[in-house]
């Protein structure tokens, strides 16, 4: 596999800022890796750095050893691979993905809501504004979104690859070797 070249210090230094060093879960507050897989995971996000020469997809080693007997691996391969199985798909350039990054600087709340076919910012304020729209409107916490774009960005390679299943699945985006996920944020139904 041919890969177009990473900032991988740049990278890596944004997959440290994405650890909990405050999860009650040990594993999930370092970066793990493991035969030159690089992963994080906080619970709400996780990224992935793959070696060069490890085919596309291929994130067997992007796992977590939890410590728990009943269940030792916490794998993220699992959940990457599902994310991407029949999803709605599209590329995003590297232009318009720092135009979106301009606009979630813009933001002021701790939601923003995305309409993903779009990939521009929506005012919905309650699931019932959601379920009722036509496109595939989704929120998520502006920072986490914001920090996600950046690690995909670190990759040379022109478009980044946006996968999403709906139903509250979680967002996955792909350049080059690195791979990021971001759960979206559930609004309380306000009409309620």
């Amino acid at each position: 596999m041919q890969y177009r070249s990473i900032d991988i210090k740049n990278a890596e230094d944004i997959l440290q800022k994405m650890v909990n060093q405050d999860h009650n879960r040990e594993f999930f507050r370092n970066v793990s890796e493991r035969n030159g897989v690089k992963s994080v995971c906080d619970g709400c996000r996780a990224a992935v750095v793959l070696p060069e020469g490890v085919p596309d997809w291929h994130l067997h080693d992007a796992y977590f050893e939890t410590g728990d007997e009943t269940t030792p691996k916490f794998d993220l391969n699992a959940i990457f691979r599902n994310a991407k199985n029949n999803s709605f798909h599209f590329e995003l350039s590297k232009e318009q993905a720092e135009d979106f990054k301009t606009k979630l600087d813009l933001t002021d709340g701790k939601i923003v809501s995305v309409n993903i076919d779009k990939m521009e910012i929506e005012k919905a304020t309650s699931l019932e504004s959601i379920n009722k729209a036509d496109d595939r409107i989704i929120s998520f916490n502006p920072k986490y979104l914001k920090e996600a774009l950046s690690f995909i960005m670190c990759s040379d390679d022109e478009y980044i690859e946006i996968y999403y299943a709906g139903n509250d699945k979680p967002l996955v985006m792909k350049s080059s070797r690195l791979y990021a996920l971001l759960l979206p944020v559930r609004l309380r139904d306000e009409s309620a």
